[in-house]
C-alpha cells in the first residue's frame, strides 16, 4: 500500500465530507487530480478514493464497496452497487451545489465563512468597498450560477457611505431578493452593522450614518418577506446601547467585526440556514 505523503492535504472539495467522517476517509496519498475519463476531481486516500462528482457538484468517498455521499451538511452511506432516488442522473440537474452562498461587501469578504460554516458547503461572494448596484451587477455569476440551496445578501453600508438615496438602495435590494427567489433560492436578507466611534466614518457623521443605517434596516426588516426573503437582524445582535457598533465586537477600525463579532453572526445565521434545510 502506498505511504501518506507528507506534502499533501484533503482537497478543500472534499473537506465538508471528510470533516464528518475522517475515519472512514483516512487520510490522503496524494494531492487532487482531474480524472482523465469523467473531469472529476479525484484524490486517493489510504482508505479508498475521494470524488468530486461535476454532474451534481457532490463529494463522495468509496472504500470499494460503500459510497459515503456529502449532501447539507450530512452523510448518507449506500452500497456501491446502489444510489439515493435524490442523486442527481447523468446529464440532469442535481442537488444544489452550495448549501450557502454568503454575497456582499466587506463584511462577508472578512468573513472565514469556511471555517465559520462547516460542514456546510459555502461560497464566499464579498468583495470590499461595494455598492448595492456593483453587488447587484455580479448577482447572476455570484450567486445564481452557484445554485445555491441559502443565500444571505449583505449590502448597503456602502450607499451609505457614498450618498446614494435610500430608494436606490432598496430597488437594488429588492432586485437581488427577488432575482435570487426566481432561480429557486432561499434568500437571507441581512441588517446592515452600525458604525462605531474612531471609525473612518468620523466623529462628525458617526450619528447621521448610524441613522440611516436604522432607517435602511427597518426598511429590510419590513420589507423582505413581502419579496420571498427571511430577514435576519444583525444590527441589533451588534449595537450597542448608544446605537453604534459594540466594543467587544468591533476590529480596531470601528467598522468590521472581530473575531468575536463574527462569532455571533455565525450562529445566527447558521441556525437559520439549517432550519431552513430540514
Amino acid at each position: 500500500m502506498a505511504g501518506r505523503s507528507t506534502a499533501c492535504e484533503i482537497d478543500p472539495a472534499f473537506v465538508p465530507l471528510y470533516s464528518l467522517v475522517p475515519a472512514e476517509v483516512g487520510t490522503c496519498v496524494e494531492g487532487a487530480r482531474p480524472d482523465p475519463s469523467s473531469g472529476d476531481l479525484v484524490q486517493q486516500t489510504t482508505n479508498g478514493l475521494l470524488v468530486y462528482r461535476l454532474k451534481d457538484r457532490t463529494p463522495v468517498f468509496t472504500d470499494g464497496y460503500s459510497t459515503w455521499v456529502y449532501r447539507l451538511g450530512g452523510v448518507e452511506r449506500r452500497p456501491n452497487s446502489e444510489q439515493f432516488d435524490w442523486e442527481a442522473a447523468p446529464g440532469r440537474e442535481g442537488e444544489p451545489a452550495f448549501d450557502l452562498v454568503l454575497l456582499g461587501d466587506s463584511h462577508v469578504q472578512l468573513w472565514d465563512t469556511e471555517r465559520a460554516f462547516a460542514p456546510l458547503w459555502t461560497a464566499n461572494r464579498g468583495v470590499y468597498g461595494q455598492t448595492s448596484r456593483q453587488i447587484l451587477a455580479r448577482l447572476r455569476t455570484d450567486l445564481v450560477d452557484l445554485r445555491p440551496r441559502v443565500a444571505l445578501i449583505v449590502a448597503g453600508v456602502n450607499d451609505i457611505f457614498a450618498g446614494v438615496p435610500l430608494s436606490e438602495t432598496t430597488a437594488n435590494l429588492r432586485s437581488m431578493w427577488e432575482e435570487s427567489r426566481a432561480s429557486g433560492v432561499i434568500v437571507i436578507a441581512a441588517t446592515c452593522p452600525p458604525a462605531r466611534a474612531g471609525s473612518e466614518v468620523g466623529a462628525e457623521r458617526l450619528s447621521e450614518f448610524n441613522r440611516r443605517v436604522r432607517e435602511l434596516n427597518r426598511w429590510i426588516l419590513v420589507s423582505a418577506p413581502s419579496f420571498g426573503a427571511i430577514p435576519v437582524d444583525l444590527y441589533s445582535l451588534l449595537a450597542d446601547d448608544l446605537g453604534e457598533l459594540a466594543q467587544r465586537f468591533s476590529s480596531s477600525d470601528g467598522l468590521h467585526l472581530n473575531e468575536q463579532g463574527y462569532d455571533e453572526v455565525t450562529r445566527l445565521v447558521k441556525s437559520h440556514v439549517l432550519a431552513l434545510s430540514q
